[in-house]
């Protein structure tokens, strides 16, 4: 599975458990001091309920996605990968777990089935502020 598949899938599982009132989606959304870039942002609304998604291809780069997921400030943090990857290897869930990053697992090809395996910790705050295009996007959106 492509990492954009992985990207398409949290997308469809956040616009689906996700869906009431104003939303938006920013993908590959800079950080202000660029020191990273989200695969996936997604607000949901409000300023203080922004999620952000790292999707990888592989269960063998979980690590790297915590540690990136590290840099990026939001109120609910996740990792994306592939269900068979997941299945096939271990720890997934307890380095997750420990570190309150949710994880969703993405299967399918043309029509995604994504299955919740863990919901993310609320971290207070409003980081909207840190991604500046995503900030201008919800500014024209609420006006």
């Amino acid at each position: 599975m492509r990492e954009q598949e992985v990207v398409d899938g949290a997308h469809s599982f956040l616009h689906r458990n996700y869906e009431s009132g104003r939303k938006f989606y920013c993908s590959e959304c800079y950080t202000h001091d660029l020191t990273g870039r989200a695969d996936l942002i997604f607000v949901q609304s409000r300023r203080d309920i922004l999620h952000v998604v790292e999707a990888k291809r592989r269960a063998n780069d979980v690590d790297s996605a915590i540690a990136q997921l590290g840099k990026y400030p939001a109120n609910y943090k996740w990792i994306a990968i592939p269900a068979d990857e997941y299945y096939s290897a271990e720890g997934v869930f307890s380095r997750c777990s420990e570190t309150g990053i949710g994880l969703v697992l993405v299967s399918g090809e043309s029509k995604f089935r994504v299955e919740l395996k863990l919901n993310p910790v609320y971290i207070p705050g409003d980081f909207l502020g840190r991604y500046p295009k995503a900030e201008r996007v919800w500014e024209s959106i609420t006006g």
